[in-house]
């Protein structure tokens, strides 16, 4: 098939698929013009080589992905978020990114998403979220390079975010959820042992485009907060994630370390500090030091608080360390303060 380097000059046909379209109620909006701190815009642009017949596209793709947490102007941590842009960079699409403060998430956002979540793709006039439904429509509507992959092939390695996630949060190193991550990352090790490099083989699939961001967050996240690698033992998955951590499309499109960090900490650490040994000076030290910098910075901090017979001895701690009292919140449980159900003190934290 012969083939071009084009900048995309020709219109898309951007006509939605019935599925995705009674999968949503989409709505007509416009984004503003005007740039402030929580909304920023970052164009991508190359020169493509492109299918001379695949669909092709004048304007860059709007998408709305999360925002650093710790640089301005930057792509946040969102996994979900990557997902689709690894899409649109394999695909050789052109993107126009809108930076979404989820912590101050402005009026405009919330009204082309109510839930208020990340990613959200526009097609044509429509405003489309949920990446698993954003993958299938560009798949749909732009077909070449094909990443579609096998049903007997799309859940190999679906587990294994739910298990880092138990294991990255838990205190009870014989819980044994440490094992039910490594049971996870041993099937995906057997998997690509038999079918490698990739998951559908010898060519990158959305599979792996799914799969790749989410095994980021696990090598950050865990190595950070538990010194904690995939061992020696499971070849392939280490081989794995180097081969989709250095394509250009996921160096293009990864989270800085320091994001991937930030974006866990709140997890992590209000577990630790609600945990029965929330007394530990360790945790007391590195939680404190997490609510001294949301405080001086005054960011949005959804419920925050510490409970129990440790309260009064964690404030006492945070203001003898940081001489701050911060946005604690007084009474309660822990079931009261992950429904939202609590107020701060401080008229700044919401």
């Amino acid at each position: 098939m012969s083939t071009a380097r084009i900048q995309p000059t020709v219109t898309a046909a951007c006509v939605l698929s019935s599925t995705i379209k009674q999968h949503f109620g989409l709505t007509s909006l416009r984004l503003p013009t005007n740039h402030s701190a929580a909304f920023r815009r970052q164009r991508i642009k190359r020169n493509l080589t492109v299918s001379m017949s695949a669909t092709s596209i004048s304007d860059p793709l709007e998408i709305c992905v999360k925002a650093s947490l710790t640089v301005p102007d930057k792509l946040g941590d969102c996994p979900f978020c990557q997902r689709v842009l690894l899409t649109l960079e394999e695909k050789n699409l052109p993107y126009d990114m809108k930076f979404v403060d989820l912590g101050n998430k402005p009026e405009w956002f919330l009204k082309l998403n109510p839930d208020g979540k990340v990613p959200v793709i526009k097609f044509e006039e429509n405003w489309v979220s949920d990446s698993d439904v954003i993958t299938q429509a560009l798949e749909e509507k732009f077909p070449d390079p094909p990443l579609a992959i096998p049903p007997e092939k799309a859940s190999v390695g679906s587990k294994i975010f739910s298990t880092f996630i138990g294991f990255l949060k838990s205190k009870d190193p014989g819980d044994g959820t440490e094992q039910a991550l490594l049971d996870e990352l041993s099937a995906l090790n057997d998997h690509i042992k038999e079918n490698g490099p990739f998951i559908n083989g010898e060519r990158v699939s959305a599979a792996d485009l799914a799969l790749g961001p989410k095994l980021y967050h696990l090598e950050i996240a865990l190595g950070h907060y538990k010194n904690w690698s995939v061992p020696e033992s499971l070849p392939y998955v280490k081989s794995y994630m180097k081969e989709i951590f250095s394509r250009d499309s996921f160096v293009n499109t990864r989270a800085l370390p320091e994001d991937v960090i930030a974006g866990w900490r709140p997890k992590v650490l209000t577990d630790a500090i609600l945990s029965p040994h929330c007394g530990d000076e360790k945790n007391l030290h590195m939680y404190s030091a997490h609510m001294k910098e949301r405080y001086t910075e005054a960011l949005s901090y959804h419920a925050l608080g510490v409970h129990g017979g440790c309260c009064s001895e964690f404030l006492s701690y945070l203001n003898k360390t940081h001489n701050c009292l911060g946005p604690f919140i007084l009474g309660g449980d822990s079931t009261s303060l992950r429904q939202g159900r609590w107020k701060p003190l401080h008229p700044s934290i919401s």
